[in-house]
């Protein structure tokens, strides 16, 4: 999607968006529910947090532009695309931490 928007002007398709966002939304549930159940530690929450902002940007793109049939402001692709993978990281490394 950020190939389509940074190499076109035009937008990605919705569709394409919209799959994007059901399967971070079911992602981001079952880490929410492993919050709500597990013990998770203090790094494992900020990496919670910080995919909900991304997902918050996400949902911003989608209902300020993607509607409206307006182009994405690179800056904010560009910001959602590095909270999102910083958020990734730290859920990533909290993960591979309590598996050993």
């Amino acid at each position: 999607m950020a190939f389509i928007r940074f190499a076109t002007d035009r937008p990605s398709p919705l569709w394409v968006a919209k799959l994007h966002g059901f399967a971070a939304a079911a992602a981001l549930a079952l880490l929410i529910f492993g919050w709500a159940n597990v013990e998770f530690p203090r790094a494992g929450v900020y990496g919670l947090l910080t995919l909900l902002v991304a997902a918050a940007g996400g949902l911003v793109m989608n209902l300020g532009y993607h509607w409206k049939h307006k182009p994405l402001p690179e800056w904010l692709v560009f910001a959602h695309m590095s909270v999102a993978f910083i958020g990734l990281v730290i859920v990533g490394v909290v993960t591979l931490s309590l598996a050993t």
